[in-house]
């Protein structure tokens, strides 16, 4: 679904229930060659969150046995139990920006 502004590579909940965990990555083949930037990292971020905004209109045109119908599932059922979502970005180059 990049396509469509919005790419997710993964998901996770603490044991403790306290967040609901979304990851998406940078990678690249030749990582010292260039820097991740804020606008790419900015980017990203974007993408990542509007998973959460677009994930119950995505459910229904996938397959039950496909991991993105399997993600959409996991993210619905654990927005009505968590108190706030982290976003990760792992990337394998090195950052223009701080965390």
């Amino acid at each position: 679904h990049s396509s469509r502004g919005l790419e997710i590579y993964g998901y996770g909940l603490p044991e403790d229930g306290s967040s609901l965990d979304l990851y998406t990555t940078d990678f690249n083949l030749t990582p010292m060659s260039s820097k991740l930037t804020k606008a790419e990292s900015d980017r990203l971020f974007r993408r990542l969150f509007a998973f959460v905004g677009k994930h119950a209109a995505i459910r229904p045109n996938q397959e039950d046995n496909t991991d993105v119908h399997d993600m959409c599932v996991g993210v619905d059922k654990a927005l009505s139990n968590v108190p706030k979502i982290r976003l990760f970005l792992l990337s394998n180059r090195v950052s223009t920006t701080s965390a």
